[in-house]
C-alpha cells in the first residue's frame, strides 16, 4: 500500500513538474499586495506549495483526532 502511495505521488509530482515547465510565459497576477507580471511557473509552484501545506495540516489534524477518539474508547 505504501509503495503504491509513493508511486502515485511520484507520478503526480512528475505531471505537475512537466505542466509547470511547459507554462513559462508571463501572466498578470493580482497578488494580495499588488498586481505583477509573473512567470506562470511561479504561480503554479506557489499554488502547489499552498495546497500541500493545507493538505498536510488537514491530514495531521485528522490523524490526531482519530488518535484521541481511539484512546477514549
Amino acid at each position: 500500500m505504501e509503495l503504491a502511495r509513493l508511486g502515485l505521488a511520484l507520478v503526480a509530482g512528475g505531471l505537475v513538474a512537466a505542466f509547470a515547465v511547459l507554462n513559462t510565459g508571463d501572466v498578470k497576477v493580482n497578488w494580495i499586495f499588488g498586481s505583477f507580471e509573473t512567470p506562470l511557473i511561479i504561480v503554479i509552484l506557489v499554488c502547489l506549495a499552498i495546497g500541500l501545506a493545507v493538505g498536510l495540516a488537514g491530514g495531521r489534524r485528522s490523524g490526531t483526532a482519530k488518535q484521541r477518539r481511539a484512546r477514549k474508547s
